[in-house]
């Protein structure tokens, strides 16, 4: 994580020197910040929700239900919902669960006036609707990816790897380019940050960093799993 102020001379250097759109950064940042995070996953955006438990025969829930107090702002993505199968809360140690997975509410609909386990949950407006209807108060909880946090002002942090600089910088020289009329260098900026769309072996600087989640798992193992159809 970083300062927006720490990415003033970058982006001042990108910009010819033009220092007098300075105050214009925190609004392109703002954009900036909304775009990657709704595209890409940042670990410096994700959180753990409280334990909670399912009301039995209750099926739809408000979004906010399951996110901590102070995260008004939503999330941008679900990592996981997992749901406990027990009803202590917290659980016992030894107590286990299983992934609650997404799927489309043509999937839900059906299940959730059904009493039994829930296995499957979707999004409806502003409310997460659950199936199969539960019929314990099961414990469970959800990681997500919060939505960045609104950029004011150069003072504001803004919530991305410390190697994402250029990146950033890159984004909001381009949108400081088409406000000045500088759209050939803008376009340039474009292909810098994600490839020339003529040239399918340039990733640009967004796909050709690596993230933290990436990194993690071609550091483990991975499980294959064989399937043999019959004839």
């Amino acid at each position: 994580m970083f300062i927006l102020s720490d990415l003033v001379s970058l982006i001042n250097s990108k910009l010819r020197g033009r220092t007098d759109l300075v105050d214009q950064y925190p609004m392109w940042a703002n954009s900036i910040a909304l775009e990657l995070s709704q595209n890409y996953e940042f670990e410096e955006l994700k959180l753990t929700g409280p334990t909670l438990n399912f009301v039995i025969g209750q099926s739809e829930y408000k979004l906010d239900t399951f996110l901590l107090p102070n995260t008004p702002i939503g999330y941008n993505n679900i990592t996981t919902f997992f749901r406990y199968f027990t009803t202590n809360n917290p659980p016992l140690l030894n107590q286990t669960g299983s992934v609650i997975e997404g799927r489309s509410m043509a999937v839900v609909e059906p299940m959730r006036n059904l009493p039994g386990l829930p296995m499957f949950w979707a999004q409806h407006g502003n409310v997460m609707v659950v199936g199969f209807s539960p019929d314990q108060e099961y414990a469970v909880y959800m990681r997500y990816q919060r939505k960045h946090p609104p950029v004011k002002t150069l003072a504001d942090v803004l919530f991305f790897p410390n190697d994402w600089d250029d990146i950033l910088a890159t984004g909001i020289a381009i949108k400081g380019c088409e406000f000045a009329g500088m759209n050939d260098i803008s376009v340039e900026y474009f292909k810098k940050l994600h490839g020339d769309p003529k040239e399918p072996e340039s990733l640009g600087l967004i796909k050709g960093r690596v993230s933290q989640q990436r990194r993690n798992m071609n550091n483990n193992a991975r499980r294959l799993n064989v399937t043999i159809k019959r004839y």
